[in-house]
This record gives structure tokens, sequence and C-alpha cells, in this order.
């Protein structure tokens, strides 16, 4: 491919998870298997050691074969290694959101779930006071009724 996308992984910070495959501009990201900056091209490199080694010619496998392949080896190794740092900064991506996440519930159960003693607290003065009214009122009606009937 040659195209590299950005990804954001947390607010306003983004990265490229994705690798070239090939980069022939010699600028930016390196591709995995052809880079012009470092003499990588992992393919055709393998072939030409083929057809020498098909040919017995030793002399272009000692010669330039050795020297290609070194080269494609340390292309791979730091594409190894780049890829060994995205994963350990995506997973310290993960852990801060999961960190932030946690901390986010704990805020929002305080502040929106009831404390059970203090809501049965209130619930049974209102139920006491509703109780009162209740038989107050009755106590009223009565007396009432009663006056009225004689």
């Amino acid at each position: 491919n040659q195209g590299n996308t950005q990804s954001e992984i947390a607010e306003g910070v983004t990265m490229s998870v994705q690798v070239l495959g090939a980069n022939d501009t010699g600028t930016g990201p390196r591709g995995v298997i052809t880079d012009t900056r470092c003499g990588a091209d992992f393919f055709n490199h393998l072939i030409s050691l083929q057809n020498h080694l098909l040919a017995g010619d030793t002399g272009n496998i000692a010669a330039s074969d050795r020297a290609n392949l070194a080269k494609d080896e340390d292309n791979l190794l730091l594409q190894m290694g780049s890829n060994g740092a995205i994963q350990g900064r995506l997973e310290s991506a993960a852990g801060i959101l999961s960190q932030r996440s946690e901390s986010n519930e704990a805020s929002i159960s305080k502040q929106a779930d009831a404390d059970l003693a203090e809501t049965l607290t209130r619930l049974s003065q209102t139920q006491t006071a509703y109780q009162a009214a209740l038989q107050s009122g009755a106590r009223l009606l009565q007396q009432n009724l009663l006056d009225y009937l004689q």
C-alpha cells in the first residue's frame, strides 16, 4: 500500500497503526518491503539470491546478496521495533482510557445513586407524617359528622 491513515486513539491524539509496504519517495515513513533510503528491496533481493544460487555464482552471493539481505534484515528489524512501540503506546492509551472510564462511572454513581440509609429514613419520616395527617383529618371529620347528626 502507499497510504498511511491516522486513527484517533484519545481526544486530540492521533497515530498511524498502518505501515507502508513500499516507499520509493525517499521521505515519510519507511516501507516494510521496499525503501529506497536504506536500500531495502526484500523480494527482489531474494530473487537475486535465488538466481545466483541456481547459477552457482558464489562471488555475487558474497559480494552483493549478503549486503543487500543485511539491509533488508535491518529494515525488517526496524519495522518490528516500531510495531512494538506502537503496540506499547496503544496499550498505554487503553489503560488510561480504562482508568478514566472507571473514574467517570464512580463519579456518576456518587452523584446519581441514592444513599440507602438516608432514603429509608426519609421514607419513614414521610410515612409517619402522612399517617398523622390522616388520623388528624379522620378526627376532624368524625367530630363534624357527629355535630351535624345531633
